[in-house]
């Protein structure tokens, strides 16, 4: 079992337990991990309806590895995000990010910099407006919504200054040792799906096993309490926007070696895929509660609903609606799953309150 499998949430933690007696350790495991495995059923179930309508065209592998081309520019933002939504605040920046950190990376590339220290540059770009999205809010005192909308136009507006609203082409480095191992494949299978897979493990050790994971859902779940406990709540904030801008970077480089050239719009499309693949996967905005493996799941799913579409014989019109139909359908399974229930992950930050002070 991976670290992504296991959400290894304590009971409690958004989850009501199943009474004592009333199961075995099978229903345990799968109850602790409802959120995951009811964003998995609900994405093999719309691959089967798509698969059914068009089995000409899903028994071929070759429409699952033309998804997984950019399924991985998702995803990898979609598992660092759940940290922040998990902390109780919203990034609406990464889009921008990923567009001005792509700029970096051309600028640095072109200019006869080293591709991989090119890529080293686009990434601390990327941290380091995480890093200011944490500062506004943790130590500012700004509303996450507010700081990071305004974060959004800023950083965007100066990626279309400093470009001046024009593409660079990157042929250059189409044939480069950087291209092969970000973006380039294995047969049909394109290396950025291992990138993915790999980031999604190490967040879900993160998320799962590790202080920072645990820190950002005291601090979702009961800022206060989280406090007493002696957890660092600015500087928690701040990591966990540092880590969603970290990613961003990584996914403007990609992005940019995907198509061979940088588009001053490159990250425009990724803000509402990306939070749907989030409360897709079971991350609720309440705070407290997330699923690392869920938004990887929830990033496939909305990455397969555009080509299920158009497999399908409907117009392209018809993606924002399904878009919005799914978001719903999931939000309604995870409330009734009862895995956006916040009464029982009190109590169980009250039990661990009262072991720390004992």
């Amino acid at each position: 079992m991976t670290s992504l499998e296991s959400e290894n949430l304590p009971i409690g933690m958004g989850q009501r337990a199943p009474r004592r007696g009333s199961g075995n350790a099978v229903r345990r495991y799968i109850w602790n991990r409802r959120a995951f495995i009811s964003s998995l059923a609900f994405f093999i179930l719309m691959i089967a309806a798509f698969a059914t309508i068009n089995p000409s065209i899903w028994t071929k592998p070759i429409v699952y590895s033309a998804v997984a081309i950019n399924l991985p520019t998702l995803s990898i933002i979609a598992v660092a995000l759940v940290f922040v939504v998990a902390a109780g605040e919203i990034d609406l920046s990464f889009g921008a990010s990923v567009t001005f950190s792509g700029l970096v990376f051309a600028y640095a590339a072109l200019s006869g910099i080293n591709p991989f220290l090119a890529t080293l540059l686009a990434v601390l770009a990327g941290i380091g407006i995480g890093l200011v999205n944490g500062f506004l809010v943790a130590y500012v005192g700004l509303s996450s919504l507010i700081a990071t909308l305004g974060m959004s136009f800023f950083w965007s507006g100066l990626a279309d200054i400093l470009s001046n609203g024009t593409g660079m082409p990157l042929n250059a480095l189409q044939d480069s040792w950087l291209t092969t191992i970000m973006v380039g494949q294995i047969g049909r299978f394109p290396v950025q799906m291992l990138w993915a897979i790999g980031f999604a493990i190490l967040a879900g050790i993160l998320f799962n096993r590790h202080k920072l994971g645990a820190y950002a859902r005291y601090i979702g779940d009961n800022i206060a309490a989280a406090r007493e406990m002696g957890v660092n709540i600015e500087l928690t904030r701040l990591a966990v926007f540092g880590f969603v801008g970290l990613t961003a970077g990584v996914v403007g480089v990609m992005i940019s070696l995907i198509n061979v050239n940088y588009y001053p719009n490159a990250g425009n499309g990724l803000l509402l895929p990306v939070l749907a693949a989030v409360f897709v996967g079971g991350t609720p905005m309440l705070g407290g509660v997330g699923s690392i493996a869920g938004a990887f799941v929830g990033a496939m799913t909305i990455s397969f609903i555009s080509i299920g579409i158009l497999t399908s014989g409907f117009s392209g019109f018809y993606t924002n609606f399904l878009y919005g139909v799914v978001i719903v359908l999931s939000a309604v399974v995870h409330t009734v799953s009862g895995i956006q229930s916040g009464g029982e992950r009190r109590r169980w930050l009250a039990r661990i309150l009262r072991r720390e002070v004992s």
